[in-house]
C-alpha cells in the first residue's frame, strides 16, 4: 500500500514538471516575455548591477511569476539584451539624463559660465595682496553744482616783494649766479647802483658828504651838551643841536647800511626766490624804476574765470579741488589749506567771465604765472551717490566698475555718471549704497579679465 502512495506521487511530481516545462512557450508575465527573452544568453554576470539594484525596483515585478519556481531557469546564462522590465528600460537609462545635484557645470555657484560669462573675472585673494588694492561701498553724500574751469596762479597778497632804485645809477650785480628763480634770503645783496661818472649822483661824493656832516653835528652836540649843563646856553639851541645830530647819524648810517664804494646796495626784503628780472647789468636806471620782484611762494592766488551762467551758484561755492598739470593729481582745498576770498559781481572787460578768487598754501609745487584746472563746489540741498574716480573705467564712451561678488569674483558692471568734482563722481544708475565697489585696483582686475580671455578656465579649478 505505502509502495502505491509512493509510486502514485512520483508519477504526479513528474507530471507537474512536464506540465510546466511544457507551458512556458506561452508564459508571458507584464514587463517580462519569455518568448522575446532567451534564458541560454540570460547571464546575470554579465549584466553589472552595481547601479542595477532589483531591490529599488518596486516596478520590477512579474504578476505571479516566481523566479525561484523556475527549474532549470538560469539567471547566470539569461541575456539581458533583450530582458525589458517594466519601469526599468535599460535603452531609456541614458548617461546623457544623467545629472547630479553636487556637479552641474551649468549649475555652479557663484560661477555661471553662461549667465555672466565675460562679465566676471576672478581675482584672488594672492593677486589683490600684491597691489594696493581697495574695495569699499559708494557714498552717500551731500554732492551740489560743480563748476569746472581754469585759474590763474598768482603770488598771495603781501608775499612778493619789489625792489626798485632809491637814486639813479647803473646796474652792477654782485653775483652773475642770480637768475630768475634763485633763492633768496632776507637782507642779501642782489645788486649795486652804480653812479660811474655821474657827478651829479655820485655815491662816492655823497658817502663822503654826509660823513662829513654827521662828525660837525656830533661834535657840535657833545659841546653843547656841555654848555647847557653851566647854562651857557637855552634849552632850545641844545634841543636844535641834538636834532641836527640825529638827522646827520640816520643819514650816514643808512648810507654806509646801504651804499658801499661801489654804489648803492639793492637788498631783498623777504625771504624767497627770484621772480622776474626787470633790468639788465649795465643798464642806467631811474630813481624809483623797478629792478627785482622777490616771492616767497608760500600762499598763492588762484583768480579762476567762470562762464556767466553759473554765476547764481557762485555765492554758494565754499570749496574746490585743484589739479596739477605737471602731475596730473588733484588736491583737495584741505590738502592745501584753500579758502574763497571773494568773487567778482561783474564781468571782466576783456574775457566777459566772472572771476573767483582763492587763496592755497603751496603745497604741491604751482608756479606762479601758470594755470590750473579748478572745480568749484558749490553747496546745495541734494546728495549723490559718488564713488573715487579711480574706480571708474572708460571703454568706447562707456562707464564701468567692477562690483564685488564674493571676496575673489568680481562682476563687470556698466553705470552712468554725473557731475564730478575730480576727485569723486557721482553715479547716476548701475549700482547702489550696499554694493561694494572696486575703488583702488580696478585696473589691475581689467587686466586680469583680458588675460582670463584668453584661457576661459585660467584659475578654474573643478
Amino acid at each position: 500500500m505505502n509502495i502505491k502512495i509512493l509510486g502514485i506521487a512520483l508519477l504526479s511530481l513528474i507530471y507537474v514538471a512536464c506540465n510546466q516545462t511544457a507551458s512556458h512557450d506561452g508564459h508571458n508575465c507584464d514587463g517580462h516575455n519569455h518568448e522575446v527573452e532567451s534564458h541560454e544568453g540570460h547571464n546575470h554576470d554579465e549584466h553589472n548591477h552595481d547601479e542595477h539594484n532589483h531591490a529599488d525596483h518596486e516596478e520590477h515585478s512579474c504578476d505571479g511569476h516566481n523566479h525561484s519556481e523556475h527549474e532549470g531557469h538560469n539567471h547566470a546564462e539569461e541575456n539581458h539584451q533583450e530582458h525589458d522590465h517594466e519601469g526599468h528600460n535599460h535603452e531609456e537609462h541614458s548617461h546623457e539624463e544623467h545629472s547630479c545635484d553636487e556637479h552641474n557645470h551649468d549649475e555652479h555657484e557663484g560661477h555661471n559660465h553662461e549667465e555672466n560669462g565675460a562679465n566676471t573675472i576672478v581675482f584672488t585673494k594672492v593677486q589683490s595682496a600684491k597691489i594696493d588694492f581697495v574695495v569699499e561701498q559708494p557714498q552717500q553724500e551731500p554732492f551740489g553744482r560743480i563748476i569746472k574751469t581754469v585759474a590763474k596762479i598768482e603770488p598771495a597778497r603781501g608775499e612778493e616783494s619789489v625792489l626798485t632804485a632809491t637814486s639813479a645809477g647803473i646796474v652792477l650785480f654782485s653775483d652773475n649766479s642770480f637768475l630768475e628763480g634763485k633763492k633768496i634770503t632776507q637782507g642779501q645783496t642782489v645788486l649795486t647802483l652804480s653812479s660811474g661818472e655821474l657827478a651829479e649822483n655820485n655815491i662816492s661824493v655823497r658817502l663822503a658828504e654826509a660823513k662829513s656832516n654827521y662828525e660837525s653835528a656830533k661834535a657840535n652836540y657833545e659841546r653843547e651838551s656841555e654848555l647847557v649843563k653851566d647854562k651857557l646856553i637855552s634849552e632850545h639851541e641844545f634841543y636844535e643841536a641834538k636834532k641836527e645830530f640825529k638827522s646827520a647819524e640816520a643819514i650816514y648810517n643808512n648810507l654806509t647800511k646801504n651804499f658801499s664804494s661801489d654804489g648803492q646796495l639793492i637788498k631783498s626784503s623777504l625771504n624767497g626766490y627770484i621772480k622776474n628780472i626787470y633790468v639788465a647789468n649795465g643798464q642806467y636806471v631811474e630813481e624809483g624804476q623797478a629792478l627785482v620782484s622777490i616771492s616767497q611762494n608760500k600762499h598763492l592766488l588762484l583768480t579762476a574765470q567762470v562762464q556767466q551762467k553759473y554765476l547764481e551758484y557762485l555765492p554758494s561755492v565754499v570749496s574746490a579741488n585743484i589739479k596739477t598739470l605737471h602731475n596730473n593729481r588733484t588736491y583737495s582745498f584741505d590738502e592745501l589749506n584753500g579758502k574763497v576770498l571773494s568773487y567778482g559781481k561783474s564781468a571782466s572787460n576783456n574775457s566777459f567771465m566772472i572771476p573767483v578768487n582763492l587763496q592755497i598754501a603751496n603745497k604741491a609745487g604751482f608756479a606762479p604765472g601758470t594755470l590750473t584746472e579748478v572745480y568749484l563746489k558749490a553747496v546745495t540741498n541734494s546728495k549723490a551717490l559718488t564713488v573715487p574716480n579711480s574706480s571708474l573705467l572708460e571703454e568706447q564712451g562707456l562707464f564701468y566698475v567692477f562690483v564685488e561678488v564674493t571676496p575673489e569674483l568680481f562682476e563687470k558692471r556698466e553705470v552712468k555718471i554725473g557731475g564730478t568734482d575730480g576727485i569723486r563722481t557721482e553715479l547716476t544708475l548701475g549700482v547702489n549704497a550696499n554694493d561694494r565697489i572696486v575703488t583702488k585696483g580696478a585696473m589691475q582686475v581689467k587686466l586680469a579679465q583680458a588675460s582670463a580671455a584668453l584661457d576661459p578656465h585660467a584659475g578654474h579649478v573643478h
